[in-house]
């Protein structure tokens, strides 16, 4: 689940709002990684240019249904031609890392525009 900071000081949650339905029109200054399984979890990213979520599940072929096994938060850093991504497994594993815009494999439209205000950082709990 995420968790989306606007610069107008709204936040939106991944709860009842899906990512492509977050406004346009509004810039997000941090997004946040919230898991109710581990509580004691923490990760956010800030000032990126653009921000993405995206799920990643096994398929089951004779359910015709997916079982989720991955969320994924990132954001790109225009300017050096990076994106840094944080993968959450549903095990609890916890994976940060960073690749050229190039082989981003998402649909375009997981994109949202983010607002700089500073270094782009990840931050997690120790």
């Amino acid at each position: 689940m995420w968790l989306a900071n606007f610069e107008d000081g709204r936040s939106v949650g991944g709860v009842n709002v899906n990512w492509t339905d977050l406004p346009k029109d509004k810039r997000i200054t941090g997004v946040q990684l919230v898991q109710p399984n581990f509580p004691k979890l923490f990760v956010c990213l800030k000032n990126y240019d653009k921000y993405f979520f995206a799920q990643e599940a096994m398929a089951m072929l004779l359910a015709r249904q997916g079982t989720p096994t991955a969320e994924i938060l990132g954001g790109m850093v225009d300017s050096l031609g990076v994106c840094t991504e944080v993968r959450l497994e549903m095990t609890g594993n916890l994976k940060i890392r960073t690749y050229p815009i190039s082989e981003f494999i998402y649909a375009k439209e997981i994109l949202h525009a983010g607002k700089v205000n500073g270094k782009a950082r990840v931050e997690t709990t120790p």
